[in-house]
């Protein structure tokens, strides 16, 4: 309950001055926020965030006035729950810990509200079959999805920069820390129109499988998550621009665009665009993704015994999954769908250094329809150790492709080809060339 009719103005150390338009109760609760807190205020909050809760306009002496603001809507001293942050740089790792709470920066594009740590902490952890992974987030949203899932939990307009915190722990092979830009463990909500950039580990760590820009997890196989990632900028992160794993997660990846920290092409392995582990349903439509490769050995074209990147990348995802309409240019494989029946559909793949398109070991029917293949050793690689799969191919456009399909089996593996007309089986060890 608010009274808007109070009005008072507080000055702080560091020469920070707050105005409030809010009960007592929450003036006392934060006296060193460098906050202003103004319920009708609409200024650059548009959409589903069209009033301010909390407006922090300042970093304060402690360097957490946003996580300040953060725990007062986590405790329902503000309403609405949505905590805005103006222009400059604020040095915070952040949490959200109850739904409802929204993250918005009020910053323009060349003014923009940048969260930058100077170091960061373990604060939540990916649950893997060996036990834990230990992940440090500079934003985390929710608690794994224990005791419950939050809901309506939502960040826009912010810029996360990792550069002044890439972390230096242990190096390759220990790699025990993960970083993230944005991690959503264990909380449903959306992830809009935020530039999340350089999130790279230390050269003796580039080669770790870590450091993502926008994660989503779920350590609680009880519960679902949904989240909408939209509208992102996500340049120079190390190994994964997206990420999306585990049963009951379903995320919504659209016109994001992802580029891979080009130093590291020679230093990281197998770095991916977008990746969706399995058990997740995900539609990645409409994204921008470029330099997802690696040149550094065990790097090579060999698909069983080395490493490649991927720009998009399904590992067992759940029926329904889709990719459409993505852009994508010098990965490894443009697109990999691995174990599953995802749909491909007018996709835009060009100078791929490998193949534009594999699939391996489906299952069920897969399409692959109306997508431009430029300038690829491979349009698409068909690889079938271990299933029985069908396939049905209605790529739009190869150009400059001197292979347009290439199917290869190993006993037991049999896939059944429809392509331009024909049917294409091939079966046990055996490997098919379409040219």
């Amino acid at each position: 309950m608010k009274d808007e009719n109070t009005n008072v103005t507080l000055s702080l150390f560091k020469g920070v001055t707050i105005s409030v338009a809010l009960v007592f109760l929450l003036l006392v609760s934060l006296p060193s926020a460098a906050l202003a807190l103004q319920p009708n205020d609409s200024t650059n909050a548009s959409g589903n965030w069209n009033h301010c809760g909390i407006i922090v306009n300042h970093e304060n002496a402690g360097d957490n006035a946003i996580q300040l603001a953060l725990n007062a809507a986590a405790e329902g001293k503000v309403s609405p729950s949505v905590v805005c942050v103006g222009s400059g740089v604020y040095p915070e790792q952040l949490s959200i810990t109850a739904s409802g709470v929204s993250l918005v920066g009020l910053g323009s594009p060349w003014n923009p509200a940048i969260i930058e740590p100077s170091s960061v902490a373990v604060n939540s952890y990916f649950a893997v079959t060996a036990g834990k992974e230990l992940v440090a987030a500079i934003i985390l949203a929710g608690n794994g999805g224990t005791p419950n899932v939050l809901t309506n939990v939502n960040i826009r307009n912010i810029v996360v920069d990792g550069a002044a915190a890439s972390p230096s722990t242990d190096a390759f092979p220990t790699c025990s820390t993960d970083y993230v830009g944005i991690f959503y463990n264990g909380a449903s909500g959306s992830v809009s129109g935020n530039i999340v950039r350089d999130m790279y580990m230390q050269p003796d760590q580039a080669n770790c499988l870590l450091g993502e820009g926008i994660d989503v997890a779920l350590n609680n196989v009880a519960y679902a998550e949904t989240v909408t990632i939209s509208d992102n900028l996500v340049p120079n992160y190390n190994q994964v621009g997206i990420f999306c794993g585990g049963s009951g997660i379903t995320c919504y990846i659209t016109d994001n665009d992802l580029s891979v920290y080009a130093p590291y092409n020679s230093l990281a392995l197998s770095p991916s665009g977008v990746v969706i582990y399995p058990g997740t349903l995900a539609i990645i439509e409409g994204n921008t993704i470029s330099g997802a490769f690696c040149t550094t050995s065990p790097c090579g074209p060999n698909f069983y015994s080395q490493y490649q990147g991927f720009g998009i990348q399904t590992i067992q995802s759940a029926t329904g999954t889709v990719v459409k309409d993505n852009t994508i240019t010098k990965a490894d494989y443009g697109i990999g769908v691995l174990g599953d029946s995802v749909s491909v559909l007018s996709n835009k793949i060009s100078n791929s250094f490998v193949s534009a398109i594999i699939t391996y070991d489906e299952s069920g029917t897969i399409r692959i329809i109306g997508n431009q293949l430029f300038s690829s050793p491979i349009g698409i690689t068909m690889l079938d150790d271990g299933t029985t799969f069908t396939a049905n191919v209605a790529s739009g456009t190869f150009y400059h492709t001197p292979v347009l399909v290439n199917i290869t089996t190993i006993s037991p593996g049999e896939v059944t080809v429809y392509f331009r007309g024909h049917a294409y089986t091939a079966s046990g060890t055996q490997t098919i060339i379409i040219k």
